[in-house]
């Protein structure tokens, strides 16, 4: 959901603040007009930061202020469609009404629904307005130690509900033309004449994700080849993408010349480049913020001043947010930023440590050099959400950023000739043999040992001092001050102190972990670093090694191992009881969510209102909600109370 918010009282008052802020610095700075620019950017940054932060907190509290029918027939039009796997189709579809007891209710919101009826999925399409009968779940997560909020995420996209659709669905006679469904149906129409042409297989998928942002096709074998290879970036059409068509098309059009009229030209071309092939990639987000930081860069170069190229950044993330203030919390906003930023400050450093005179060293230096710089900026960033560290990033992209260009290049003229047999055919065997190639590549790169460093787990105080680490860096190579050092060097002890803290605390930990999961039973029982699991089947499948995996991280223990490998003096089992510690935990077999208790005192059942809790023990109980972990009153031997709480208990002893 997307949309501007009248500004509170409190919003105004703020930014007045500022402005006065900024008036002061202005005068006070006259005479020192260095020190002058570095405030003044300062206090901008600082209050475009405050301000979204405001705002977009304002924003979340009235996205979901309204209630909506569970179960009704409702009304709505279809936004977006993808395919979800080989046989089920996803929608977003943009409710409009509701209707209940033969009564019509507004309803604005945007649901997430599911269909694997090929038959229906055949006649759907976006901009189709629909009325159907189903009834709606909210979106949840499993609420596990250190597993995706996939409920979060989703209401970050302004989206709390699903839905599966059956067959009593009904399209009505009208179309929604707007330029979104336009921008979706434009991308089909691409992706055919992809198909058309004999692509298929991961070629199909990958240049499907490439060129034109779908990355629905992508198996799961690919997009971790990518991933460890430190090239998922590639397949996210964003940054890279539009830089490269930005920067190409930017220096064909110097030859217009710079006087008043060709700057003008340029600039209408150049944004009319870059949008329409937003345009065509289905106007994804990753696609208009690309868009919308270079159109900024491209308006500013027109005015043939000199301009800060932070404060363009800023200003364009700002118009992001005052757009869709959800975005604040994407990490590919975050990623996007850090990169651009980054890239811009510490690449030209990096290029001039080496000035290679063979142009083809020079080339490949500058790619390091660039890869490196983006690296820089990410690096706290993609440990806290991806925990892990592609090796090899550097030797990726010297195969993925060319290999981009040309694919990206190669797919426009593929699409402007369509219309001639020959060369499009032609054209197709190229963009299918270089696809091939760079698939075999980063596979190749995947598979060298020590390609990928994984599991590596942060906290928001870890992630906090290496954003600081990282700025404080580039300080210290710009400024080369002591100041700059020290702060530096405080940072680092700051770092290491947390990290020694975190090792101790989590050497001297004894948790029993009681997971939320569907479809086996299992329990984690961690004894300091030492991390051993129950299991009511012999072979887990991928969703609870996972589970275990994100456990095992969250907590920075060993490899999680079968409670058969753990010493006696530990753990055993014993009459169907696993003894724990001083503890007794008896499991009790039954369908959907299972009871568990234990010493026959502690009783746990997720998904259940009424929760009885009796602690002789004093234990410290605790539980993920939201994503958060949240603490039980436990200092009572007996306590009795209702929750919504759907997440995995933790009781720390």
């Amino acid at each position: 959901m997307a949309a501007f918010l009248p500004l509170n009282l409190s919003g105004i008052l703020l930014m007045l603040f500022f402005a006065l802020l900024f008036f002061i610095f202005k005068k006070v700075g006259r005479q020192k007009r260095h020190q002058q620019q570095w405030l003044t950017t300062a206090v901008i940054f600082l209050a475009i930061a405050i301000f979204s932060f405001c705002y977009t907190h304002i924003f979340r509290n009235h996205l979901f202020d309204k209630q909506l029918p569970t179960k009704a027939i409702y009304i709505g039009t279809i936004a977006e469609k993808s395919s979800a796997n080989n046989q089920r189709e996803r929608y977003i579809i943009k409710l409009s009404g509701a209707i209940t007891n033969d009564s019509l209710v507004r309803a604005h919101e945007q649901i997430l629904v599911y269909c694997d009826d090929e038959t229906i999925n055949s006649t759907l399409h976006p901009g189709n307005q629909i009325t159907f009968s189903t009834r709606l779940h909210p979106v949840t997560s499993n609420n596990n130690p250190g597993e995706f909020n996939y409920q979060r995420f989703m209401q970050n996209k302004g989206i709390r509900y699903q839905a599966f659709l059956k067959t009593d669905i009904n399209c009505l006679p009208y179309t929604n033309h707007s330029l979104k469904t336009l921008a979706l149906k434009a991308r089909e129409k691409l992706l055919k004449l992809y198909r058309e042409s004999g692509i298929k297989n991961q070629e199909f998928a990958v240049l499907a994700a490439l060129t034109l942002g779908e990355k629905s096709y992508l198996s799961s074998k690919t997009k971790s080849s990518f991933s460890s290879s430190g090239a998922m970036h590639v397949l996210a059409v964003s940054g890279l993408h539009v830089g490269i068509i930005f920067v190409v098309i930017n220096t064909l059009l110097n030859l217009l010349g710079k006087n008043k009229r060709s700057r003008l030209i340029k600039l209408a071309l150049v944004l009319s480049f870059l949008w329409g092939y937003a345009f065509i990639t289905g106007l994804s987000p990753s696609v208009l913020r690309a868009c919308t930081m270079f159109s900024f860069v491209a308006i500013g170069d027109s005015l043939n001043r000199k301009t800060n190229i932070y404060n363009t950044l800023a200003v364009s993330a700002f118009v992001l947010i005052l757009i869709n203030p959800n975005i604040i919390g994407e990490v590919g906003f975050q990623l996007s930023y850090a990169a651009v930023a980054s890239i811009v400050f510490f690449q030209p450093k990096v290029s001039a440590l080496l000035k290679p005179k063979n142009r083809i060293i020079k080339y490949f230096w500058d790619l390091f050099a660039v890869s490196l710089a983006a690296q820089i900026g990410t690096l706290p960033f993609s440990i806290f959400y991806f925990h892990q560290f592609p090796v090899y990033f550097w030797m990726s992209n010297f195969v993925v950023i060319p290999a981009a260009g040309f694919l990206l290049y190669g797919a426009l003229l593929f699409f402007a000739t369509s219309f001639i047999p020959y060369a499009t055919m032609a054209l197709a065997f190229i963009l299918k043999k270089i696809t091939a190639a760079m698939n075999a590549s980063i596979i190749l790169i995947d598979s060298l040992p020590g390609s990928l460093i994984q599991n590596i787990w942060i906290d928001k105080i870890t992630l906090t001092i290496l954003i600081l680490l990282v700025i404080t860096f580039a300080l210290l190579t710009e400024k080369k001050q002591y100041k700059s050092l020290m702060l530096n060097m405080i940072l680092l002890l700051s770092l290491s102190i947390n990290l020694i803290v975190r090792n101790i605390v989590s050497n001297k930990q004894d948790i029993i972990v009681f997971y939320n999961s569907y479809n086996q039973q299992i329990i984690s029982l961690i004894n300091g670093k030492q991390h051993f699991y129950y299991s009511n089947s012999d072979t887990l499948n991928d969703q609870t090694l996972n589970m275990l995996e994100a456990s095992s991280g969250f907590f920075h223990t060993n490899t999680p191992e079968p409670m058969s490998k753990a010493p006696d003096k530990i753990l055993a089992m014993h009459k169907g009881s696993i003894l724990f510690k001083y503890l007794s935990i008896d499991i009790i077999k039954g369908t959907g969510n299972y009871e568990k208790k234990i010493h026959h005192d502690i009783e746990w059942k997720p998904k259940y209102s009424n929760i009885t809790i009796e602690n002789p023990y004093r234990l410290q109980l605790k539980y993920f909600e939201n994503g958060k972990m949240k603490s039980l009153n436990a200092r009572d031997s007996t306590l009795n109370f209702k929750t919504n709480i759907s997440g995995s208990l933790l009781i720390f002893m």
